[in-house]
């Protein structure tokens, strides 16, 4: 598997190269004049989607120096690797740190045993406490958990608990998600069966409300609707597709985004290994539609502190432009929507309902 993922690194060499921006796209991205050599500078690398702690690290340091050979990597890259709890092992996360990576997202989900136990994770509390001190004894000091609210049986009193343990490791990014029951699951099983009761919305909203509380008075930024940084520690990583910028994803199952066009590999592994032992691109793809690229911007944009720019959105969706304003003031009225500096913004009011609010811009 490996080798197959380096040899399509090397089959995709030309991904950024030919990245097709238009001019407009080109000079309105990130609000800055943007020359199109800086696609071919990769700024963030992410090992993740999967289990990638399964992988040895001589495994990891091929992967990264195929990178290197076929793009220029910049100096300050952020490289990025997803883990839980009971993979991380001291002597593994030096090993991590000696290949250059300098970013953890660790999917610890809860620090309360019973939640942990509901939603079948293999690890406890304390092996989720302990998993942040191996980590900053191994030299990270760039490290992000995921947590959970709406779990079953969670509380307020042990979503705050969670919080405070989380205070208490001296993290610098927290994704805070409500939990999705996902179909062909045994959680779905149990719900379905009523073994399992969900939260109550009313809780969910309490939950939430609190996060946004504590996250202010410790210092979080909350930068996007389910990320919180401090200090500017944003994921640059996912910061990226929220700003539209193409990335490239190799492997099975992974996606890629070159501003006009969607790919995604297959799923199957020994069908994607075949594929590419054959020297064929193991993806499909599909042009986005005007449609599409303007629907994308505004969920992606909207839940983003630095909102969506209307200029960007006069010079490339005229069409769309008058009905977008029209939509937006309705909002303004509502105090659900704000224009500061240009860019459209979500009140705080309207985080409680912003899939609703970013739903009813889309364009049909």
């Amino acid at each position: 598997m490996i080798l197959a993922i380096c040899k399509e690194l090397q089959m995709r060499k030309d991904f950024f190269v030919s990245t097709p921006w238009s001019l407009s796209e080109v000079e309105m991205l990130n609000d800055r004049p943007r020359l199109l050599s800086e696609a071919e500078v990769i700024q963030t690398i992410y090992f993740g989607g999967g289990t990638p702690s399964l992988l040895l690290t001589e495994e990891i340091a091929l992967i990264i120096n195929t990178i290197r050979s076929l793009w220029k990597v910049d100096e300050q890259a952020e490289i990025s690797f997803e883990c839980n709890p009971d993979d991380m092992l001291p002597e593994y996360m030096q090993g991590l740190r000696i290949l250059g990576i300098n970013r953890l997202s660790v999917g610890i989900q809860s620090f309360i045993d019973e939640e942990l136990a509901i939603i079948n994770r293999r690890h406890n509390s304390e092996q989720a406490r302990r998993c942040i001190e191996i980590a900053q004894q191994a030299g990270f000091r760039n490290i992000s958990i995921d947590l959970i609210y709406g779990l079953p049986k969670q509380t307020l009193q042990t979503w705050k608990k969670s919080l405070e343990i989380a205070q208490e490791l001296d993290l610098q990014h927290i994704s805070a998600y409500c939990l999705t029951v996902e179909k062909n699951t045994a959680l779905n099983n149990f719900v379905k069966k009523k073994t399992i009761i969900v939260a109550l919305e009313e809780l969910v909203l309490q939950q939430f409300e609190y996060l946004q509380q504590w996250a202010q008075e410790h210092g979080f930024e909350h930068y996007e609707l389910s990320n919180f940084a401090r200090n500017g520690a944003y994921s640059r990583h996912n910061t990226s597709y929220w700003q539209q910028k193409p990335y490239l994803g190799v492997g099975p199952s992974a996606h890629s985004y070159n501003g006009r066009e969607r790919l995604w590999n297959i799923a199957h592994n020994q069908k994607y290994i075949d594929a590419i032992s054959s020297n064929k691109l193991a993806c499909e793809s599909e042009i986005l539609s005007l449609h599409d690229r303007y629907n994308e911007y505004i969920l992606t944009g909207l839940r983003t502190k630095w909102g969506v720019n209307m200029v960007y959105i006069q010079q490339n969706f005229p069409n769309l432009f008058t009905t977008f304003v029209a939509k937006v003031q309705s909002y303004i009225e509502k105090e659900l929507l704000v224009i500061e500096n240009g860019h459209v913004k979500l009140t705080k009011k309207a985080l409680l309902i912003a899939d609703s609010v970013i739903a009813d811009l889309f364009v049909v």
